[in-house]
């Protein structure tokens, strides 16, 4: 019989939004793992304790700034018309479905009193959750940088003169010319991105596990060579990560970037910026040697050039007491060196010896294995963010807001590092557990512990299987009580009171 539904809705409904959230959900996950009780302590100092009209509370701003990031939610105004028919994200938030959810507005304003340093320090608190349960080992890190166009258009530019009578057929350049709309940001004449505007992202991650444990929001025409050795040591010095080994690719392949790390003792897996450093059309040809003991080279006449005068980023070497007149190798020894009484020269760089045995270092398996390994994993979490989390363009404006940005980014993807993490480690428990036939789990819940209870067959390796359920006590403990039986509920049931 062909059915009839009727429309008219209940005037009046019961029930519990929980029940209407599917257990596996992504954001029961994260609400098991992710504690924001310490938000409302940082943020203590931006409100009046005993006066004003009560604000948002800040607990809920950031659990709005999770599901934005998490679910690429591009601006405010959607994320606030999402929560009006979203029960999932009602649920997370603490909201009824009788209770209107925050005006777009509330949330600009929140974040502009809570500024960048708030932001950084939540980033830093997620992160040392992932140090907690041993994702992040901090010995080697990959770094790399990535181009975001900021919300500003390249019609905005005006002559950072303003006396300056504008010239539509002048070029326009960072030196002459700023945006209006947005003046931190700046062109990048890189081909392929058309001089807009841009900000530049500079990201580093641990090389087991992904986990993102630093991201620096610069100008677009920062140079990424200028910023690692600062932003490596910031997480030697603040983050306090053993790090004794960095990745990253040709783009910070210059002698000074060499010379720091090999100064703190740090290894680096960094290719050649361009292959012919040190080998430029006046570098000593192969058949010169150098004799490091008396600073000189050794052309092919057995004539010695000494240093003559230094230069930027080198030292000149040159024959004298005019050697070269009466040599029978004139005009053979340098094929670009042609004039015929001139004394010949070479030019060694401040780094040739760092660029002689990188060159060599490059050839090398592990160091290809190494470029490979770059390539995947962090161009992987650039593109994780610009296609699922809002990296794609700025949603700001500003360097610091857009910094905000990035912080979030970056904590919504190391939460995903999280829950894979525990994820992992309950399927290896479920896995053990099956092999030791074990015939019942039960996990009794309550409100301050987590009592385990495996009854299992009398012949079974008793010591083994306590190894087991220390593990899972270990894994509980790290974070509250409800861990275990969301994350993986098809290994705990929740039977007890």
């Amino acid at each position: 019989m062909q059915g009839k539904r009727n429309s008219q809705m209940p005037l009046f409904v019961s029930g519990n939004l929980s029940d209407f959230v599917p257990r596996e959900h992504l954001l029961r996950k994260v609400d098991t793992v992710l504690d924001l009780g310490f938000v409302r302590r940082l943020t203590k100092k931006f409100y009046c304790q005993n006066n004003g009209r009560p604000s948002l509370d800040p607990i809920v701003y950031f659990k709005l700034q999770v599901i934005a990031y998490l679910y690429g939610i591009k601006s405010d105004r959607q994320l606030c018309e999402e929560i009006q028919y979203n029960m999932a994200y009602r649920w997370y938030l603490g909201y009824p479905l009788d209770e209107q959810p925050p005006n777009h507005s509330t949330l600009t304003r929140t974040r502009d009193r809570l500024g960048e340093e708030t932001f950084r320090k939540v980033f830093e608190k997620i992160l040392k959750n992932c140090q907690k349960v041993g994702l992040v080992r901090g010995q080697q890190i990959i770094s790399d940088a990535s181009l975001i166009k900021a919300d500003a258009s390249k019609n905005s530019l005006v002559p950072r003169n303003p006396d300056e009578k504008f010239d539509s057929k002048k070029k326009k350049s960072n030196k002459n010319h700023v945006s209006k709309s947005d003046p931190e940001s700046t062109m990048v004449g890189r081909n392929g991105y058309g001089n807009k505007l841009y900000y530049k992202v500079h990201s580093s991650i641990d090389a087991k596990s992904r986990v993102i444990t630093d991201c620096y929001i610069t100008t677009g025409a920062t140079h990424e060579c200028n910023i690692l050795n600062d932003r490596i040591d910031f997480q030697k010095r603040k983050l306090k990560l053993p790090i004794k080994e960095v990745i990253a690719d040709s783009g910070y392949g210059h002698g000074p970037t060499y010379k720091k790390f090999a100064e703190q003792r740090v290894k680096t897996y960094i290719p050649l910026r361009d292959k012919k450093l040190g080998k430029g059309k006046n570098s000593a040809p192969n058949n010169f040697q150098f004799d490091r003991a008396n600073n000189r080279y050794i052309c092919v006449g057995n004539q010695g050039l000494y240093p003559h005068k230094p230069s930027v980023g080198f030292v000149r070497y040159r024959v004298t007491n005019g050697a070269c007149k009466d040599c029978a190798l004139k005009g053979k020894c340098f094929e670009n060196q042609t004039t015929k009484d001139r004394p010949r020269y070479v030019n060694r760089s401040f780094f040739q010896d760092t660029f002689d045995h990188i060159r060599k270092r490059m050839d090398s398996k592990v160091f290809k294995e190494k470029m490979l390994e770059r390539a995947w994993k962090i161009e992987g979490i650039f593109g994780e963010a610009k296609t699922n989390h809002g990296l794609s363009r700025a949603k700001y404006r500003g360097r610091s807001k857009t910094q905000i940005q990035l912080y979030m980014i970056s904590s919504v993807q190391n939460l995903k590092r999280l829950l894979g993490h525990f994820s992992q480690q309950f399927s290896e428990i479920l896995s053990s557990l099956m092999q030791l036939e074990v015939i019942k789990i039960k996990i009794s819940i309550a409100s301050s512990f987590l009592t385990a209870k495996f009854i299992k067959n009398q012949n079974k390796n008793q010591n083994w299987l306590n190894s087991i359920i220390r593990r899972v006590y270990q894994q509980a403990a790290l974070f509250n009580e409800r861990s275990l039986y969301v994350v993986h509920p098809e290994i705990f049931l929740k039977l007890g009171p």
